[in-house]
């Protein structure tokens, strides 16, 4: 191997080069704070996390059953207009979607037109807003 190949391979195998020599040594002194702030910082994001988990409010969520007792209790008969029984997943699905209606900024009266087929829709809605989405 020629000389000029070795001292390439030693520049290399030695790490960057330095020109100025007292830069090693801020180098190393910026490695040792380095070591020091990066566990102490992920500490304390963990910690920041942790107590804001703990003091923020658990967000209300959708309880399907808390809707069918609600319209249950609120005299709900199940029956569309032309009197044919309308089924659980089919009201909770328009309970869900009267709450997203809701979310986008359309109110109940506007939403009513629309289901001529659900008699009791205002009971529906009221249940939706109680039991489905009570924030909105």
């Amino acid at each position: 191997m020629s000389r000029r190949r070795r001292e390439d391979f030693a520049i290399l195998r030695s790490g960057p080069v330095i020109a100025d020599p007292g830069a090693r040594r801020s180098i190393a002194i910026m490695s040792w704070v380095a070591r020091f702030t990066v566990p102490l910082t992920a500490c304390c994001v963990s910690a920041v996390a942790l107590v804001g988990a703990w003091i923020a409010p658990a967000p209300a969520n959708a309880d399907d059953s808390g809707f069918m007792k609600y319209l249950n209790s609120h005299g709900y008969t199940a029956r569309y207009a032309g009197d044919e029984p309308i089924s659980e997943p089919s009201v909770r699905a328009l309970g869900h979607m009267i709450c997203e209606n809701l979310r986008v900024g359309r109110s109940v009266a506007v939403q009513a037109p629309n289901y001529p087929a659900w008699p009791q829709f205002t009971l529906i809605a009221e249940a939706a807003q109680h039991e489905l989405c009570p924030g909105l």
